[in-house]
């Protein structure tokens, strides 16, 4: 793939740990789903925690098990791979209107040009813009 500006390192809860000691700005912690040490470790170091989810009833309940776990932290869900259908608008306006649940405006959208751009340098983020403009405001 292109090269980065910035250096991409393997996600596992011993590294992960050691994130607080990193002299950067900014480090973005990308968990292997499932891996609950991993996530344990991401959370414990976490300033702002973005759970991305999928509008089905197994996704939904694993990322309102992680939202629930992450409180004290500035969190959100954030509906990735989002579809058209009914199950996918229920689901996040559902959430939406759940008291005390933030969910990020931004939608990702399932989207070929997005699985295409993996590896590459993207010049146009597409709704993914959105998305890191509302991180940047919830780092604030």
């Amino acid at each position: 793939g292109d090269q980065l500006d910035f250096e991409v390192r393997p996600a596992n809860a011993p590294i992960v740990r050691r994130c607080r000691d990193i002299d950067a700005d900014l480090v973005i912690i990308d968990t292997p789903p499932g891996d609950s040490q991993t996530i344990t470790a991401a959370l414990d170091v976490a300033d702002v925690v973005i759970i991305p989810t999928e509008s089905g009833d197994l996704d939904m309940d694993r990322a309102l098990m992680t939202y629930q776990v992450a409180h004290g932290t500035r969190r959100a869900l954030l509906f990735n791979k989002a579809d058209w259908t009914r199950q996918y608008r229920d689901a996040h306006d559902g959430a939406a209107a759940v008291e005390g649940l933030d969910v990020l405006d931004a939608e990702v959208h399932r989207r070929v040009a997005y699985r295409q751009a993996i590896g590459t340098r993207p010049t146009d983020l597409g709704e993914f813009a959105q998305v890191a403009a509302q991180i940047k405001e919830m780092l604030k």
